[in-house]
């Protein structure tokens, strides 16, 4: 069952999705959870702490801090959600990851410059028009003869905008960088294949040598004739593929299924599979469960492990077993634990 997206969500320490999730149901439902809190907080049949915690969470949302935060990070936790969930798809690239990460940074650097966009939102949802800078006594600074007078303070939008909204933009946009540069670096390696129809004969036996160096004990120094090769036989106008959406997976593909990579181009195939072998992301994988509580149900509480791991196995690879023939294993297995006897 699809659950409600304007229902209150809890952080959770395992789902990375939660954040995103947990700010656009606050931002959907800002009205509603006012209201709620107003409910709480002036019921006197509630509990004292209830109500104390409602007036604390209802004063927090009364800021126009609070509706400014909600509105930007809605914004960007979506596009991070989105930009997460295509991370995970099975036949990503790292080559693809780099441009997801370009097109990330970008975003955020043109996120810099929409402060009054933002600013405009929250004021309509939260109807609180002042920063609580603005609006609270600030303390005055005692000054000794010898110091110098400070100068004029900011206003509380000015102060929000560089103190807070700038400060996050120019760290996501750093982390951002470090990452694509770490990709980047990985895919500047294997530039041979991820370009093998647009660089020139220099340049293809100048990157192959170089990525040939890098792993001297799976590519032969053969490696560069192989890729000039590849690259006339991928112009040739008699070929069956579209070189205009060729990526490493589609082309170790092809080179298989017409067994190309056996005599003619096996360092090629090495390579290729060394590309697409090496995991998009080092992230630690989400805790999950519910494919284990569909498994290990009240029935089946007392079968072991190795029982247990297959059908775990079986549930996670669902798609793959789909299409299995699965006739052959079943008159196999009756045919080997089959213990009636012929009737003479």
């Amino acid at each position: 069952m699809k659950h409600n997206a304007n229902t209150i969500k809890s952080l959770s320490n395992t789902r990375w999705s939660a954040r995103a999730d947990a700010c656009r149901a606050l931002y959907n439902s800002w009205d509603e959870i006012i209201n709620a809190l107003v409910t709480i907080k002036d019921d006197i049949f509630e509990k004292c702490a209830t109500r104390n915690e409602s007036n604390g969470l209802y004063n927090q949302m009364q800021k126009l801090e609070t509706s400014f935060m909600v509105i930007f990070w809605n914004y960007i936790l979506e596009r991070f959600n989105a930009s997460n969930k295509q991370l995970q798809c099975v036949e990503i690239g790292n080559d693809k990851v780099s441009q997801i990460y370009t097109s990330l940074i970008n975003l955020v650097q043109k996120t810099r410059d929409n402060f009054n966009e933002y600013e405009t939102k929250a004021k309509k949802i939260s109807k609180i028009t002042e920063y609580n800078v603005d609006i609270t006594r600030q303390k005055k600074k005692k000054i000794h003869f010898d110091e110098k007078a400070e100068q004029t303070e900011l206003s509380g939008g000015d102060k929000f905008r560089v103190e807070t909204f700038y400060v996050i933009i120019d760290k996501i946009t750093n982390e951002l960088e470090k990452r694509h540069q770490s990709y980047k670096t990985f895919c500047d390696l294997f530039e041979v294949l991820l370009k093998i129809t647009s660089l020139n004969s220099l340049k293809i036996v100048e990157s192959a040598e170089k990525l040939q160096k890098m792993y001297p004990n799976d590519l032969d120094n053969t490696f560069s004739s192989e890729c000039l090769h590849l690259q006339s036989y991928l112009l040739n106008s008699n070929i069956d593929i579209d070189i205009n959406i060729l990526t490493p997976i589609t082309l170790c593909q092809y080179l298989r299924e017409k067994s190309l990579h056996i005599e003619i181009f096996p360092n090629v195939d090495t390579a290729l599979r060394i590309f697409i072998s090496v995991p998009v992301s080092n992230c630690t994988t989400e805790r999950s469960f519910s494919c284990l509580k569909r498994v290990k149900n009240y029935l089946r509480s007392t079968q072991n492990d190795e029982k247990l791991n297959s059908l775990a196995l079986f549930s996670i690879e669902n798609e793959m077993l789909k299409e299995l023939n699965c006739e052959d294993l079943i008159d196999a297995f009756a045919k080997t634990k089959c213990r009636r006897k012929p009737i003479v």
